[in-house]
């Protein structure tokens, strides 16, 4: 509801996180809701007033009530019942029964349709999944462009060229996120979660610790600008996080890995390098998450040390911050590691062309400027030329043939500037011998 509220232009917070008895559940515009979506209209009603001396329950600071929010299809019953109640006197300060329609507010949504959103595959679900997917994944659309766009332009110095580039980048992105966030969330409304409590809570409460577990959520919390937990209450919520986090991550690693598993499937990679590749992107996801921890254990401490908290937008920057310098280091370790035992395709096939240019500069008998005029042309190749280039060789069973048939046209172009040899003929010969022993007699 507050989703669809925010869409709508208004100025919607949830506050009802804060557990504070009797405190509202939002904030829309200014005016503190209490939110009730009971099974029955009777339900609904009942549950805002006090079970022991039937008043309404939610009042604000000023001493008037907040507004009662509730499904779409009990609004008319709940306000004639609520008339009821005004007039029998249960609320405080309110005589008037015709006051119910000021206090009473309609919700967005009924209660079937608020208790599908919390089933996996159901429309309001889906829908509701693919709204929030869109504002989320336009950021990664725009960022990818961007870099693409800029990237494109450096090379081609085309702006047309450097557009459809971005575009195509970020489309990519855009659809990958997407695919990865509406996955998230609809298997996060399964029994999936729940088969995971077990073994999480023993992680935190045995192995991790509750010392630990306070280490790690409290680092978390201080970038929210939330207040430290610790003992039990601290395990069990690192037991919850990491119940989400497993969830998310593998399902994002699934997905991040489709272009990947696409190319090794179309031969355009190896299997090897898919491996390497698989183990890098895990490497890298686990290192954002503990770089992001780290840097708000750290932000906690240095926060902690100027007799201060941190500030909720400062919070998340340093996470992304720390999360991005962790993702990068995990990768590049691993990758340094990973290079170790094997090459990327690309350097492997690298030093391959290198030598089949070297072969071939050998058999066209090229001259010092024409070599420099093959490197020339070598600088101009594209970047998408290379890089299918190296796809072809992966895939291809000959693949020096490969490289030949994609090296060739150049030496041809580049020998047929040649100037034309005639073969001398016999009286040049002679005459060319003969000039030589006159010379060597008169020496």
């Amino acid at each position: 509801i507050n989703k669809i509220d925010r869409m709508h232009g208004l100025d919607a917070v949830i506050t009802g996180r804060d557990n504070a008895k009797n405190g509202a559940d939002r904030v829309v515009n200014n005016i503190e809701i209490q939110t009730k979506y009971y099974k029955t209209a009777q339900g609904s009603i009942d549950a805002a007033f006090d079970p022991h001396n039937h008043m309404y329950r939610y009042m604000s600071s000023d001493g008037t009530p907040m507004q009662l929010e509730v499904p779409k299809d009990q609004y008319e019953a709940i306000l004639h019942k609520f008339e009821k109640r005004i007039i029998d006197g249960k609320v405080p300060g309110v005589t008037n029964p015709k006051e119910a329609q000021n206090i009473v507010r309609k919700g967005r949504l009924t209660y079937q349709q608020a208790v599908n959103l919390t089933k996996p595959g159901t429309i309001e679900s889906l829908a509701y999944d693919a709204a929030t997917g869109i504002v989320v994944c336009t950021c990664a659309f725009g960022i990818s462009f961007l870099s693409a766009a800029y990237s494109a332009y450096r090379e081609k110095r085309d702006v047309n060229v450097s557009i459809q580039a971005g575009v195509i980048a970020g489309a990519e992105v855009f659809g990958l996120t997407f695919i990865q966030h509406m996955l998230t969330n609809q298997l996060a409304r399964t029994g999936l979660a729940h088969t995971l409590i077990t073994p999480t809570q023993h992680l935190t409460a045995n192995i991790i610790g509750y010392r630990g577990s306070a280490t790690i959520v409290n680092g978390i919390r201080a970038l929210t600008g939330k207040q430290a937990i610790h003992g039990a209450a601290a395990s069990r919520h690192l037991a919850k996080i990491m119940r989400n986090n497993v969830i998310t991550s593998a399902i994002s690693f699934a997905v991040f890995s489709i272009p990947d598993t696409m190319r090794m499937a179309d031969k355009k990679i190896s299997t090897a390098q898919y491996a390497k590749n698989m183990v890098t992107l895990a490497s890298s996801m686990l290192g954002a998450a503990a770089g992001s921890v780290g840097a708000g254990i750290a932000a906690a401490k240095v926060a902690s040390v100027a007799g201060t908290a941190v500030t909720p937008g400062v919070g998340t920057i340093v996470g992304f911050a720390g999360g991005m310098v962790g993702g990068v280091v995990g990768s590049m370790a691993v990758k340094g590691a990973a290079d170790l035992f094997y090459e990327d395709d690309a350097v492997r096939i690298g030093r391959f062309f290198n030598a089949m240019v070297s072969c071939l500069c050998s058999e066209y008998l090229l001259s010092g400027s024409e070599i420099d005029e093959l490197i020339e042309n070598l600088n101009e190749t594209s970047s998408d030329d290379m890089k299918n280039l190296i796809m072809n060789v992966v895939k291809s069973n000959q693949q020096e043939q490969t490289i030949r048939d994609f090296l060739q046209p150049r030496f041809e172009a580049i020998t047929a500037e040649r100037e034309h040899f005639a073969l001398p003929s016999a009286m040049q010969v002679d005459a060319a011998l003969t000039e030589i022993v006159d010379i060597v007699t008169a020496d």
